[in-house]
Parts: C-alpha cells; structure tokens; sequence
C-alpha cells in the first residue's frame, strides 16, 4: 500500500490577487481537492479570498507568523505543519513562502 500524495500550498496570504485566484481554480478544477492543504504565513488582509476557498471546503491553515516569527522560528513552524497533515508535496508562491520552502 503506497503513501497517499497531500499536496500543500504555500502562500503569505490570500489576498484577492491574481496569482491567489489561480490557486483556487487549480485545486477546483484539478479534482485534487481532497489531497490539498492551503498554508498562509501571515493573518488575512482586508480584501482576502479566504472565504473563497473555505466555502468550497479547502483545508486552509494559518501559521500566523510575524516578521520576527518568520525569522526566527518559521522554518521550524512550517516542517511541524507539514509532517502533521502528512504533506508530500510543496508548492510555494512568492519571496517569503519561497525562503520557507527552501528550508524545510
């Protein structure tokens, strides 16, 4: 018996950006929506798709994460959150969340 594939997301947030819609219509369209968590690094600005994607029912955590938290404990935060959703996979998007990724 082979390990199921989760396939996780990370992002610095879900603002109401191009490349955070993508997101969402990748996971949609793909039928990959039950091996998928959506990790963001910092609390949700004003205008956040977040409401997008937990209305079609993606898994999306929250590291909560500071300037100084993402300096000094990120990479830790984000492996520990990684092995408990059994993470396989890692697909990052932009500067911080690439840092993080390369880390772990």
């Amino acid at each position: 018996m082979g390990m199921e594939m989760v396939l996780a997301f990370l992002n610095a947030d879900l603002r109401n950006v191009g490349p955070t819609k993508q997101t969402l219509n990748i996971i949609c369209c793909s039928g990959i929506k039950d091996s998928v968590v959506v990790f963001t690094l910092f609390d949700e600005p004003e205008k956040t798709l977040l409401p997008e994607y937990l209305v079609r029912n993606i898994k999306v955590v929250c590291l909560y994460l500071n300037r100084k938290t993402f300096f000094l404990k990120g990479s830790r935060i984000l492996k520990e959150a990684l092995q408990k959703h059994h993470v396989t996979h890692l697909h990052s998007f932009g500067v911080k969340p690439d840092i993080l990724a390369h880390s772990v």
